[in-house]
């Protein structure tokens, strides 16, 4: 009966182990080429990269190896966590969700709502990972493909507001705007 016990211990704690282990490790990406390239520095588990993203704090604390070392937002890229990429822009971190072409990014904001304040997802967007990051709006969008004179008409005659640019598309798998953009390149 111990043999049996001792059994299920070492089958449970192999089980725990493995699924610990296979945790996705949490990085920062000092750079734009380190962002295109995957490469992550300080990669460590969740709890060692404090992100500080309350109030626009203007850092990150790292834990490397016992030591805090403390890096500014203005001067990394951004991070990797839970499989998601994030960039820093203005110290704040906006979420990367699509990188085809141009980059469609997410950020929550608050909006006033019936019992106070809500918090919403708002969409950005930037049609280089260096560039701006601007609020995905038809007036931004136009203004920054002002030489693409189909996409402008295409974006113009598709989409009827601003809210209507984060719309996606969920049989090709590809944001609205993202489809519209490869037909206007053709």
């Amino acid at each position: 009966m111990k043999n049996l016990q001792l059994c299920i211990l070492f089958v449970v704690g192999l089980f725990l182990q493995n699924a610990i282990a296979q945790k996705p490790p949490m990085g920062i990406y000092l750079t734009q080429a380190d962002y295109l390239n995957h490469k992550l520095s300080y990669v460590t588990q969740e709890g060692n990269i404090r992100l500080n993203n309350m109030f626009k704090s203007s850092n990150i604390v790292v834990n490397d190896a016992g030591t805090k070392k403390v890096l500014m937002k203005k001067e990394i890229f951004g991070y990797r966590s839970e499989n998601t990429d994030y960039r820093f822009f203005n110290n704040q971190a906006y979420k990367i969700v699509d990188g085809k072409d141009f980059y469609i990014y997410t950020h929550p904001i608050l909006v006033p709502d019936q019992k106070g304040l809500k918090s919403v997802t708002a969409y950005y967007f930037s049609p280089k990972v260096t560039d701006t990051i601007e609020a995905l709006t038809k007036g931004n969008v136009e203004a920054a493909y002002a030489q693409n004179t189909k996409f402008r008409y295409m974006v113009e005659g598709q989409f009827r507001s601003d809210d209507d640019l984060a719309a996606y598309d969920s049989v090709i798998k590809s944001f609205k705007i993202k489809y519209l953009y490869a037909e206007s390149t053709k």
